[in-house]
């Protein structure tokens, strides 16, 4: 197997051996990542001037938090990229922050739409908008429609009442038989 680097120039083995890929979060929120960048040791460490201070959380599991304030761009080793996100058939289908976006990727990727809670929000949102405009429209019609079936019922009785009148009015006892 070939191990001997020396017709390499020293820059390519430095670029090849560090890869880094810009991520921008262009949310409003401050984005979190857990990386796992060391297998875990439950060892204690060594410090300064004591041995025996247990390890960090962060220390027995290996691994490293990453904070991305609103508006900001970090640069993150690229072995991390699939744990940050995993892209699809141009969909981000998984990831610890698919609402990140890669600075050195060619053509964004849209989030998909199972992992997009914003727009499945608004959409949600919109969807019950609909629906309440459409419940609305259908009571007012049928408001409109039982005010014209009222209107014709007090014509009938109006009607019913003067045939009454009219025949009461008209009407003659018949004689009393003695």
């Amino acid at each position: 197997m070939f191990n001997d680097n020396s017709d390499l120039a020293e820059d390519e083995i430095v670029n090849e051996s560090i890869k880094t890929t810009e991520w921008y979060n262009p949310t409003e929120d401050t984005v979190t990542l857990i990386l796992n960048v060391e297998t875990p040791t439950n060892r204690r460490k060594v410090r300064e001037g004591s041995t025996d201070k247990p390890l960090s959380y962060f220390e027995k599991t290996g691994n490293r938090k990453v904070v991305i304030k609103p508006k900001e761009t970090v640069t993150i080793l690229s072995e991390f990229d699939n744990a940050i996100q995993t892209v699809r058939d141009g969909f981000i289908v998984k990831g610890l922050a698919p609402q990140l976006v890669n600075k050195g990727a060619k053509v964004t990727p849209k989030v998909h739409p199972s992992l997009d809670h914003i727009t499945a929000e608004r959409n949600a949102a919109q969807a019950e908008a609909v629906i309440a405009v459409k419940a609305q429209a259908a009571a007012a019609v049928r408001i409109t429609e039982l005010t014209e079936e009222l209107a014709r019922m007090k014509a009938a009785s109006n009607t019913v009442e003067q045939r009454t009148a009219s025949a009461t009015a008209e009407f003659v006892p018949p004689p009393k038989k003695p």
